[in-house]
């Protein structure tokens, strides 16, 4: 029986590290879609501002030539009129000037078409790049919420697996778990960011070649300038993951690395946020803290970017026997059913993620909530022995 636990564990082990392996280079794909989205958006930008400038000088210019083209057809008219006065060749040099003025108007006022066209091909580029870094960093928060529960969670599981029974059915939930995870990685990852990053490097080449072909002091200064935003977009990246480890449970505890957090979220929200607790402060079992905290942050976190609550309240109750938590908020709602059932992807992998954590601990989730009447979410988990 002993050597059947060894056996067990190992392969729990192998297991957890695969995931780890697998999650861990997905993120980093996630990383560099990230960098390169944020790149272009900031290149896109300042062209977009040098666009605006342009087109001013542009319409100034246009405005300009017209007024010249009024006095030039109005100098023509006088001089064919007064055939007295001018001559056949002052009437040729009025008809001439009148022309070319004409067709420099036309000439200006299509560029002023094109590079219009072309500030609104770019500011949907921008808007286009910023939903792939949304996603790109809500999928990074995800990951990290993943590898976060296998790094602690299921470590923490594998040295309490003696008393368990369903040693077997653990292990084929976590494979399952990884497989799903592989399966919603790839697909997110295919279907948005990897198709706008390639497009991102084909237009940044086409870009430097015309750079270089106009001025190549500009253009390596410009890249110079790219260089510098690198560094700052990668510095930002490694904070962004540096924040995603909830370092505070290992040095404060669950309940005071919650209260931290809610308070920090407080100072971001408009709302006001009630957050009470019930029961004994340390009746948290160690392992459960980091995916009882997961929760509280995927619900919060929901709240502030989709809700538009005035009101949220937070209540732990620490029993005996279960640990609840309810999370209730007086925001805009959604329909639950299509939620879960992924036609909304802005939330839907947030809860499903949560309702699969939940359950793999043997625990429930309930959420009630209607377009335009708030939120009311539970969660029930049973203390382990």
């Amino acid at each position: 029986m002993e050597l059947k636990y060894k056996n067990f564990i190992k392969i729990l082990d192998d297991i957890i590290k695969k995931s780890l392996d697998t999650l861990a280079g997905s993120r980093e794909e996630v990383f560099n879609i990230a960098e390169g989205a944020r790149n272009e958006y900031k290149r896109i930008e300042k062209e977009v501002e040098q666009l605006k400038i342009k087109i001013l000088e542009t319409i100034e210019q246009v405005e300009k030539l017209s007024k010249e083209e009024r006095e030039a057809r109005v100098r023509l008219a006088k001089v064919s009129r007064d055939f007295k006065k001018y001559n056949e060749e002052d009437i040729k040099k009025a008809y001439e000037r009148a022309n070319q003025i004409q067709i420099k108007l036309i000439l200006k006022m299509e560029e002023e078409k094109q590079l219009r066209i072309r500030r609104d091909e770019l500011e949907r580029s921008l808007k286009n790049l910023l939903e792939t870094i949304n996603r790109a960093e809500n999928l990074t928060s995800r990951l990290g919420a993943v590898m976060g529960y296998l790094e602690k969670g299921l470590c923490d599981l594998a040295d309490n697996l003696k008393g368990i029974q369903e040693k077997q059915f653990v292990g084929i939930k976590i494979m399952q778990a990884q497989e799903e995870e592989r399966k919603r990685v790839a697909r997110e990852i295919h279907d948005g960011p990897a198709q706008v990053l390639a497009n991102i490097i084909i237009r940044a080449d086409i870009c430097e070649k015309l750079l270089t072909a106009e001025d190549l002091e500009k253009a390596k200064e410009e890249l110079r300038e790219l260089k510098e935003t690198v560094r700052q977009v990668l510095k930002e990246i490694r904070k962004i993951i540096y924040d995603l480890r909830p370092m505070a449970l290992d040095d404060l505890g669950f309940i005071p690395a919650l209260k931290r957090y809610v308070n920090q979220l407080q100072e971001e929200v408009d709302g006001d946020i009630d957050f009470v607790i019930l029961g004994e402060e340390g009746n948290i079992p160690r392992h459960l803290d980091t995916i009882l905290f997961r929760i509280v942050q995927e619900g919060l976190t929901n709240i502030k970017k989709h809700a538009g609550a005035r009101n949220i309240k937070l209540k732990l109750e620490a029993g005996q026997e279960h640990i609840n938590i309810l999370i209730i908020d007086d925001g805009k709602g959604f329909n639950v059913e299509e939620v879960m059932a992924g036609h909304k992807i802005t939330s839907g992998f947030g809860l499903t993620s949560m309702k699969e954590r939940v359950e793999l601990i043997g625990g429930k989730l309930e959420i009630d909530s209607k377009p335009g009447g708030g939120t009311k979410l539970f969660v029930r988990v049973p203390q382990s022995e």
